[in-house]
């Protein structure tokens, strides 16, 4: 997805640290990390109350229902003080009051301009940006020593590589996830939204990418129905020899795998 990010941010529901008789209570921190990224994360965690003398009492959620829970918990006033989360639900959580601005306490200067502006909700920001992230090709370099380049190559190397008796598959990725389909739609040459800003799901572009995608799940090069958790399965395993994923996927792979991450290649047709 190279001209599309997904920034993670964290997002604060209080701002003000909560105080008792006895000192700070812990500050409840809510993410969806999990591998080396929540190892990381914990190190991280240990680093700030170390030094801050804040403790910090931490909770995975599953990212399926994260902001479910998220919503639900908040409104009744057992959620987060802060959480770490994509940006794409920012506007509900602001309408349903749900989250607290941070103009004036953000450093603007500090970031990429547009990781603040995705931020922006009416005129205010609201959280922090955490990093930014986007989609590429992942490659079992025991499998394929050279990448594709071209979306006729992934086609071709993803039928070679495939064999469905034996669960095993050239690609795989999370394709009922949009998020993980407009690279294709953006490489035919098709948008989501028209001129009006209205969601147009009969373009060409749109046709052309979805008939590819079905093509490799058909011929059974990419499995039809793939949750996180069997991507990363069949990765590890050596029963994927590419995935689409962003860098997230780094901090769960095996270390037995021997991997590279390269752009995704171009399509063919549209270039």
């Amino acid at each position: 997805m190279r001209n599309k990010a997904l920034a993670r941010i964290l997002i604060a529901a209080i701002l003000a640290f909560p105080v008792c008789a006895h000192g700070v209570l812990p500050l409840k921190l809510w993410h969806a990390y999990r591998g080396e990224e929540e190892a990381a994360l914990e190190k991280a965690v240990s680093l700030f109350s170390a030094q801050s003398a804040i403790p910090v009492n931490i909770l995975a959620v599953p990212y399926d229902v994260f902001a479910s829970k998220l919503e639900s918990a908040i409104a009744h006033g057992h959620g987060p003080d802060v959480f770490i989360f994509g940006h794409e639900r920012l506007q509900s959580f602001q309408r349903q009051g749900l989250i607290a601005s941070t103009e004036g306490f953000i450093q603007k200067e500090r970031y990429f301009p547009s990781a603040v502006e995705a931020l922006g909700v009416e005129g205010r920001i609201y959280g922090y940006p955490l990093s930014f992230k986007c989609l590429a090709l992942f490659i079992n370099t025991n499998l394929i020593p050279k990448p594709p380049a071209t979306s006729l190559e992934l086609l071709e190397l993803s039928r070679a590589l495939s064999n469905s008796s034996e669960n095993r598959f050239g690609l795989a990725y999370e394709s009922g996830n949009f998020y993980y389909h407009v690279p294709f739609l953006s490489g035919f040459g098709g948008k989501l939204f028209d001129e009006n800003g209205r969601a147009n799901f009969t373009s060409e572009g749109m046709s052309r990418s979805l008939s590819f995608v079905k093509q490799l799940q058909d011929e059974g090069a990419m499995p039809k129905e793939a949750s996180g958790a069997l991507v990363k399965s069949l990765f590890n395993e050596g029963r994927a020899a590419m995935i689409i994923s962003g860098p997230w996927f780094a901090g769960e792979i095996s270390p037995d795998v021997h991997y590279a991450v390269v752009p995704l290649p171009l399509i063919s047709l549209g270039g």
